[in-house]
């Protein structure tokens, strides 16, 4: 399933991030790698963007971004 699938209050763990070099390389560099566990918290009043938290902190994802994330949940 992808990141922006997830419904807030339900975990996953990162499984892989797709995309091009700069936008898997911007993900990792938010904490977004294969092995890590992500919750979805909620969306934003307009829906986009979603907010997730990840090692420890929390921060909001376009969920144009999050659909490259791929996460299976647990």
């Amino acid at each position: 399933m992808l990141l922006s699938d997830l419904v807030p209050g339900r975990q996953g763990r990162i499984k892989a991030v797709r995309g091009g070099r700069e936008s898997c390389a911007r993900l990792a560099a938010l904490g977004f790698v294969p092995g890590t566990r992500v919750q979805a918290e909620r969306p934003a009043p307009g829906g986009d963007p979603a907010v997730f938290s990840l090692r420890g902190y929390t921060l909001a994802l376009r969920l144009e971004e999050a659909k490259r994330v791929e996460v299976e949940a647990e």
